[in-house]
């Protein structure tokens, strides 16, 4: 299990370097998304492992180098985090759930949603689909599926959102104990709902 948090925190701390070759820039993507949905899930056990901000938050507005978004906020018993592979995160009061929320804008326009989450379930265990909802989003559609799952045997459920738009991909993934997911599934809800991705600068 050591081996497994040593490679997680080190594909978490590594520059993502896209080659020209499609299949090695899909391999990538991919890795670098399930890294941080890993360190969403398990949260506070690899916060010393997910640091680093990868652009700038200003009135709910999200920008970074090839995209940015609006999103909303999950309110005053949660707080911030950085995190290493993930555009914005936060953790509530008591550290057991996770909102992550994270674009990748490289050689994903032929991938499609159900692949794209199926991917950010790499590593999980005893996965169970309770639901999966295609919605109307930013002008595309986005997928909406909630799971529940073991992480190195520790039971989670989560919902996750993906949404593709202008080449990018845009995941929100809220994750928490099972008997707790109802009640704060509200700050992801909030963070969801004003989410609106916008063209890329």
């Amino acid at each position: 299990m050591l081996i497994f948090y040593k490679s997680l925190s080190l594909a978490l701390a590594s520059n993502v370097v896209y080659s020209r070759d499609m299949k090695l820039s899909r391999f990538i993507l991919k890795k670098k998304r399930v890294a941080y949905l890993l360190c969403s899930a398990i949260g506070l056990m690899l916060l010393s492992a997910c640091v680093t901000p990868t652009g700038v938050l200003h009135n709910r507005n999200f920008k970074k180098r090839d995209t940015q978004y609006r999103i909303g906020e999950p309110g005053s018993n949660w707080r911030r985090l950085y995190l290493k592979g993930a555009d914005l995160a936060w953790i509530n009061q008591r550290g057991d759930s996770t909102v992550l929320v994270n674009s990748q804008c490289k050689e994903a326009k032929d991938t499609p949603l159900i692949a794209l989450t199926s991917q950010l379930l790499i590593g999980m265990t005893e996965q169970s689909i309770e639901s999966q909802t295609v919605l109307p989003w930013s002008e595309r559609e986005a997928l909406e599926t909630v799971v529940t799952a073991k992480i190195d045997g520790v039971p989670r459920k989560l919902s996750i959102f993906v949404l593709k738009k202008n080449n990018c991909v845009y995941d929100i993934v809220f994750a928490a104990p099972p008997q707790f997911f109802d009640i704060e599934i509200v700050a992801y809800q909030a963070i969801r709902d004003q989410f609106d991705a916008g063209s890329k600068k």
